[in-house]
């Protein structure tokens, strides 16, 4: 596989994108790849991930990004422990309202919430690159992404973002 390139004339043809039946076909067969400049990239797994869990830095009282930060593959708490912290706590999922002492098996949730509290708080005083850096190594989602289903094109995915994000911050 590493000996083979295909390259496309057109990634889209009308509404159609024509590289998705040759990446899942790819995935399929448990073969690595790499797609560049494909056009379904806003709307892969791993970018709507990394998108509610920017929302939920940028907005911490959308609870709906909030939840699904926390339920999603970044931090990946499970319904049980999210459904046991509110029904003990009574409060949403908000990052400026963590108790002050937790069980252990919500431990998880609270520092969840607490880093996206830090990651709030210094938003707008470090480039958003430093932010995406930041919660993906709290997170330790590298790994996370790497051992997914196609994992190298996921964690190219996420890092693009982070990459996009520091051409952002140098633009001005």
């Amino acid at each position: 596989a590493r000996h083979v390139c295909i390259l496309f004339r057109r990634f889209v043809s009308y509404t159609t994108d024509m590289t998705r039946a040759y990446v899942d076909a790819l995935e399929a067969r448990g073969i690595k790849h790499l797609l560049v400049g494909g056009r379904a990239f806003h709307n892969r797994e791993e970018i709507e991930t990394l998108r509610a869990a920017l929302a939920a830095v940028e907005w911490p009282d959308d609870e709906l990004s909030v939840f699904a930060t926390l339920r999603g593959a970044l931090f990946a708490i499970g319904d049980e422990e999210l459904l046991d912290y509110h029904h003990h706590f009574g409060r949403s999922f908000h990052p400026f309202r963590v108790p002050d002492t937790l069980p252990d098996h919500l431990t998880p949730v609270g520092e969840a919430l607490t880093l996206l509290a830090q990651l709030h708080k210094g938003r707008n005083h470090v480039p958003v690159a430093d932010t995406i850096t930041r919660l993906l190594d709290a997170a330790r989602a590298h790994v996370g992404f790497a051992l997914r289903r196609a994992g190298e094109q996921v964690l190219a995915n996420v890092l693009h973002v982070a990459e996009l994000a520091r051409q952002y911050d140098v633009s001005g």
